[in-house]
């Protein structure tokens, strides 16, 4: 039985990492390289390794020892594959029988304890890592990265005072935009309302054309000439309205502009004017 005593020293003195020393470790049992979330039953046998190694080491065995029952104990697991665990214990036992006349009784008692106190109690387990294929549930998401957008240049930089103005100018624009609307359907509206009337007056007309007595007939005219005047007088009210919140808005324009220009800022409409002309000579 070969001696990795010198390689098992490797394990523990180089760090006190354990996750390195499991590398170590693998590297001395050569197994290849590995994932532990995708290979489980070797990231197991890793582990059930070190633990042996680790106390061992731990309980002050010689390296010769601790090299020796660590064999004994991989043996002990590729062996007993697939085998019930009465012949685990009688290989078990076998082992260590024809090899007990070179160690410490006390080291062969707490080797004996170790195993029937961690690896026989989940023996069934053990089996079912080491005989069983896992299944694979591999779980693949597709993801686009959008690249950042390149940054403009700096030549088409404003002042922040200009990009301000052009927010409030924007807003304001919007503002009369929506105002503009709200106006247009008010009319459309009125207009509906007062030419709905006009027909009703003429609809009376011209079922009245019988019997139709002088005061009947200068009533229904004063009628269609009042709901006549109604609708014109709704057509002027629209645009005396479209006037008024055209000179609002205007006001209002003049007003963020006079504001940055109050403040020594440069205005958006002459920082644009500038700039249209910056490549003229």
């Amino acid at each position: 039985m070969a001696s990795r005593d010198e390689d098992f020293q490797n394990v523990f003195r180089n760090s006190n990492n354990i996750k390195e020393r499991k590398k170590v470790l693998a590297r001395v049992l050569q197994f290849p390289a590995f994932n532990e979330e995708d290979d489980l039953r070797t990231a197991i046998l890793i582990d059930v390794y070190y633990e042996m190694l680790s106390y061992l080491v731990n309980n002050g065995f010689p390296w010769q020892e601790v090299a020796f029952f660590f064999e004994i104990f991989q043996s002990l697991l590729n062996e007993t594959q697939g085998k019930p665990l009465v012949e685990a214990i009688a290989q078990f036992k076998e082992q260590l029988s024809s090899n007990a006349q070179y160690f410490d009784d006390n080291n062969i008692k707490s080797v004996i304890d170790y195993v029937f106190f961690t690896f026989f109690p989940h023996y069934k387990l053990y089996q079912f890592v080491l005989t069983q294929e896992r299944a694979d549930n591999i779980t693949e998401v597709g993801l686009i990265v959008e690249p950042p957008r390149a940054a403009a240049a700096m030549r088409d930089a404003i002042p922040k005072s200009v990009w301000d103005e052009e927010q409030r100018l924007k807003q304001i624009d919007e503002m009369e935009q929506t105002r503009k609307l709200e106006r247009s359907a008010q009319h459309e509206d009125e207009m509906q309302h007062a030419v709905q009337q006009l027909e009703e007056q003429f609809l009376e007309l011209d079922s009245s054309t019988e019997n139709l007595t002088s005061e009947h007939l200068a009533t229904i005219i004063a009628n269609v000439t009042a709901k006549k005047a109604a609708v014109t007088s709704a057509t002027i009210s629209q645009k005396i309205d479209e006037i008024h919140d055209s000179l609002e808005f205007k006001y209002k324009r003049a007003n963020v502009v006079h504001d940055n220009e109050k403040g020594g800022r440069k205005s958006a409409a002459s920082s644009r004017h500038s700039k249209g002309n910056s490549g003229k000579k």
